[in-house]
C-alpha cells in the first residue's frame, strides 16, 4: 500500500519583517507528486508538492520539500500522468539554484514545538530564504547560494546545542561552507 504526504501549508517567507506566503506558492494551481525512495520492506511513500503548470508536460515547483531529495523550490520539472491521472515528477528539467534543508526539531516531553519553530523562524528572519513548516517537528528551507552560509551558521549553531538536526536535501549550488548537522547529502 502507498503512502500520500501532501503539504499542509504554503512555503512562506520574511518581507520586510512580515511573514507571508510566497507570492508564487499563492499562485499553486497543481500538485506534482514525487516517489520517495525508500528500503524494500517499506511501503512507497510519494510527496505531493505545490506547483505551478507551465506546459502540458512539465511544472514549476513553489513548495520546499520536506521529503523528496534533488529538487527544491522554483525547478521545473517533467512530469507525466499516471494510471490514476495524478502528475508524477520524472526529472527535473531547470534547476532554479536553490539548496534546500529540512530541519528535524529534537523530540520533547514539554510541549513546545510551536514555541521552538517560531523561534527559529524569527531567528532566520534576515536571511532570505523560503520556507515550510511541514509538521510539529519538521521545517524545510531553500536558499539561494549567496545567503547559504548565513543560513548554515545558524543551522550549526541550533544542532551543536542539540535543538535540532539538519540534512541538506539538494546539493548545494555555488560557495556555501559545509558543517555540523548532517550535510553531507
Amino acid at each position: 500500500m502507498a503512502r500520500y504526504q501532501e503539504h499542509p501549508s504554503r512555503s512562506s517567507r520574511w518581507s520586510s519583517g512580515q511573514l507571508e506566503v510566497h507570492p508564487d506558492a499563492q499562485r499553486a494551481d497543481f500538485t506534482t507528486w514525487f516517489s520517495i525512495k525508500v528500503s524494500s520492506d517499506q511501503e512507497q511513500t510519494w510527496e505531493g508538492l505545490l506547483s505551478i503548470k507551465t506546459s502540458p508536460s512539465t511544472s514549476r515547483i513553489v513548495a520546499v520539500p520536506a521529503l523528496a531529495y534533488d529538487v527544491g523550490f522554483g525547478d521545473e520539472v517533467e512530469i507525466v500522468n499516471s494510471d490514476e491521472g495524478a502528475a508524477v515528477a520524472t526529472r527535473v528539467l531547470a534547476n532554479a539554484g536553490m539548496s534546500t534543508f529540512r530541519v528535524l526539531f529534537t523530540s520533547s516531553e514539554r510541549s513546545d514545538e510551536d514555541e521552538r519553530i517560531s523561534a527559529f523562524l524569527s531567528e532566520i528572519r534576515p536571511i532570505p530564504c523560503v520556507f515550510d513548516v511541514y509538521s510539529e517537528r519538521l521545517v524545510s528551507l531553500s536558499v539561494e547560494p549567496e545567503n547559504c552560509d548565513a543560513l548554515m551558521d545558524i543551522l550549526a549553531q541550533g544542532s551543536s546545542i542539540g535543538l535540532f538536526e539538519f540534512e541538506r536535501s539538494k546539493p548545494v549550488t555555488g560557495s556555501c561552507h559545509v558543517f555540523g548537522g548532517r550535510s553531507d547529502q
